[in-house]
């Protein structure tokens, strides 16, 4: 079952980090910008084609989305169906890489995601997240954050193998999914829970990539273990001021687990 408090762990040093708990400032990245290089980048797998009819059937979609103006330039439907058939035939390799380096890098500017965890106590999320532990962390009432309506999509990753996409269900709703909240299983630490915008045929501008979460929405701040006693002095400030409670991460006895306090 899903923890009712997620989480997001950020580093102090950093502006725009501290903009989470100053500003109320949550961020929706660019497919570009996570450090997983294929998050949100899975694509079809073109083999899966493997009969003319499903060839056809996956130009014909195609061509459906061409203007008038650009199906003549391209000299007709028939012969864009066939340089099409002719490139899938003989350059299959090369018609993957293309189609993924251009469709991946235009869905970056479309596409926002806000990364939360469903644990405070991984100390690998700690390590890589909030400034090997001299961060903080915040915890964020999911019911909350649902209620306030400003999401595409959401839900939790799942770690799996890579998917095999068909070509032809691009359009269905599993498909959508394998694409936005499928990651490898390396990554299952980190216990994800994401929401995903979409903007199209517009681009993201950096103002549709912030979002200003409400008040009522975060329910916790929790101190690494590390953090400076200046660092710890402004946050105990800010968390007293809104009346947030406000934890210590500390070492567990005897194990190589962490545990929190009531400060």
């Amino acid at each position: 079952m899903d923890n009712e408090v997620l989480y997001k762990y950020r580093s102090w040093r950093l502006p725009y980090h501290a903009d989470t708990l100053l500003k109320r400032q949550l961020h929706f990245s660019s497919p570009k910008d996570m450090n997983d290089p294929f998050d949100l980048k899975i694509p079809p797998n073109f083999s899966l084609l493997n009969t003319d009819e499903q060839m056809m059937l996956y130009f014909n979609d195609g061509i459906s989305k061409f203007t008038p103006q650009q199906v003549e330039q391209l000299g007709g439907v028939e012969q864009l169906k066939k340089k099409m058939f002719d490139r899938f035939k003989l350059e299959l390799p090369k018609t993957q890489r293309d189609y993924e380096t251009n469709y991946f890098s235009t869905l970056e500017n479309h596409f926002g995601v806000i990364c939360l965890s469903r644990v405070w106590d991984s100390v690998l999320m700690w390590s890589h997240y909030s400034d090997n532990h001299f961060g903080f962390c915040m915890g964020f009432d999911k019911t909350q954050l649902l209620k306030s309506c400003q999401f595409g999509s959401q839900g939790a990753v799942q770690y799996d193998h890579f998917p095999q996409i068909h070509p032809l269900s691009l359009n269905d709703l599993r498909t959508i999914v394998q694409q936005s909240y499928f990651k490898a299983p390396g990554w299952s630490y980190e216990r994800e829970f994401r929401f995903v915008k979409l903007e199209y045929p517009n681009e993201l501008s950096q103002n549709d990539r912030i979002y200003i979460y409400p008040e009522s929405c975060l329910k916790e701040i929790i101190l690494g273990l590390r953090i400076s006693d200046k660092d710890k002095m402004e946050i105990s400030r800010f968390a007293s001021e809104h009346e947030i409670p406000l934890y210590q991460m500390v070492k567990a006895p005897l194990s190589f687990d962490m545990d929190r306090q009531l400060i």
